[in-house]
């Protein structure tokens, strides 16, 4: 065996994706309820990381626009140039910080770009002040701990009035 599928409903792809110990190659796919199998799949032959693939058959969960079939959920799509759909984040995952809208998913991918961090999830959290907030939880790379609590400290330390 060279790959296995790995199906999923609704969520973006890891922004911080990881080799897979087995040696298998991953195949994502997308599917919901109202699908009744997978709705989008990638093809063996030439499949695409962090994209769940093209759609698999005519499904009336599926609506056009512009000439292109998208499917009918709750999440915020992207289609290349090759008809392949990747998910970008869920629409009601949107945070409303302040007036300015916030993807979890954007952030996400920000965080993982710095070298301590190995994962990151970021959700929106009520705040008295700003309606919404931004609050990330995050796995630090083995021996980050100490750089990141050095860096909060620097921080902390320049931001006390003198």
């Amino acid at each position: 065996m060279t790959c296995a599928t790995c199906g999923r409903s609704g969520a973006a792809a890891s922004p911080c994706p990881k080799p897979q110990p087995t040696g298998l190659e991953f195949l994502e796919s997308y599917g919901m309820t109202e699908t009744i199998a997978p709705a989008t799949a990638n093809p063996p032959h030439r499949p695409k990381p962090q994209c769940v693939g093209i759609p698999v058959f005519n499904a009336d969960s599926f609506v056009q626009a512009d000439g292109e079939r998208f499917p009918r959920s709750g999440d915020l799509w992207r289609l290349d140039g090759q008809g392949y759909l990747y998910i970008l984040d869920r629409l009601t995952c949107l945070i409303n910080a302040s007036g300015y809208k916030v993807w979890p998913t954007a952030v996400e991918v920000a965080l993982c770009h710095h070298p301590a961090i190995a994962e990151a999830c970021v959700i929106g959290a009520t705040d008295s002040h700003r309606g919404e907030t931004i609050k990330a939880v995050v796995v630090l790379k083995p021996g980050a701990g100490m750089v990141l609590w050095r860096m909060f400290q620097e921080a902390e330390t320049a931001s006390r009035p003198a």
